[in-house]
């Protein structure tokens, strides 16, 4: 998922372009879309423990 993190940040680098050139419109469809594929690629990052183990349960106690 490493590809969609780095093309979801250069999608935000070139909305921020497209936002100090003036062009509003462009630069908010780049930035939402920039955005989600970020978000994307942050929230399917492998994990360190799977949900629901006995690690993560000991700790809140």
């Amino acid at each position: 998922m490493l590809i969609y993190r780095l093309l979801g940040l250069a999608l935000v680098f070139f909305a921020i372009s497209l936002f100090v050139e003036g062009a509003w419109w462009a630069g908010t469809v780049c930035f939402l879309i920039g955005g989600g594929m970020a978000a994307v690629g942050w929230l399917r990052r492998p994990r360190r423990h799977p949900k629901g183990g006995k690690e993560g349960k000991e700790g809140l106690l």
